[in-house]
């Protein structure tokens, strides 16, 4: 069951427990995490409102590079809130892993977030985006993957920054 953290009209944070069918991307994208570990995996969600339409531009723009840097930015500050517990975070643009060795796929943050909040995707372009019921196409995801427990998870996004992308930034 997926629970709304944070929710304004820049940013939305959610936390949900990985399906059961994820277990097996997890293995290929994460090798070294131990298997005995996986029900105890929780996923935060950070769905960001972008100015930037993502449907007519999805190449390189100063806009994504800004999500993408505050993606990471609030993924250090909770990941220093959970010391002592195991977390990961992605690449949203990579799908790389940016704590842990990579395997031998990558992470689709698209897809997990669709299986997990059943929002509606569409193709564009080749890609996959996540269509949001506020932001529409203007939808920047990232994901951070923990075992930390919900209450731990909950206190370490108390007070986080959340800040709009505005339109003279992008």
């Amino acid at each position: 069951m997926c629970e709304k953290l944070i929710a304004s009209s820049d940013a939305e944070l959610w936390l949900s427990p990985l399906p059961r069918t994820s277990y097996i991307d997890i293995r290929a994208v994460l090798p070294a995490f131990p298997r005995s570990h996986l029900p105890q995996l929780k996923a935060l969600i950070l769905l960001q409102h972008s100015p930037l339409d993502f449907m007519q531009e999805l190449q390189g723009n100063a806009c994504k590079d800004l999500l993408l840097q505050r993606f990471f930015a609030l993924a250090e500050t909770i990941r220093k809130e959970l010391t002592g517990h195991w977390v990961e975070y992605f690449d949203p643009s990579t799908g790389l892993p940016m704590l842990s060795p990579q395997g031998c796929s990558v992470w689709n943050d698209v897809d997990m977030i669709q299986r997990m909040l059943k929002l509606p995707v569409v193709a564009v372009g080749g890609c996959q985006l996540l269509t949001h019921p506020i932001y529409g196409s203007h939808c920047y995801p990232g994901v951070l993957l923990t075992t930390a427990d919900y209450y731990q998870v909950r206190l370490a996004c108390v007070d986080l920054p959340l800040s709009p992308a505005s339109k003279r930034e992008c």
